[in-house]
């Protein structure tokens, strides 16, 4: 996960390919001020996928040192 910063908002969607021709899948929704930037990486039949949006994936835990 990243933050990324714009003085408007702006949409951005597309498809292409990643580093080693991966798909990858642009969905973003970016809002005056700060933004989090979601990278989505699924692997399915021995290929990664990628997927860049805003939201977080249901389940996570934070982790500090390996303290839950």
């Amino acid at each position: 996960t990243e933050y990324i910063y714009c003085d408007r908002p702006v949409r951005i969607t597309g498809s292409g390919q990643g580093w080693w021709g991966a798909p990858l899948v642009y969905d973003l929704r970016l809002e005056r001020g700060w933004t989090l930037v979601v990278n989505h990486k699924t692997l399915r039949d021995n290929e990664w996928y990628t997927t860049v949006n805003n939201s977080l994936p249901g389940g996570l835990r934070w982790r500090y040192n390996g303290i839950y």
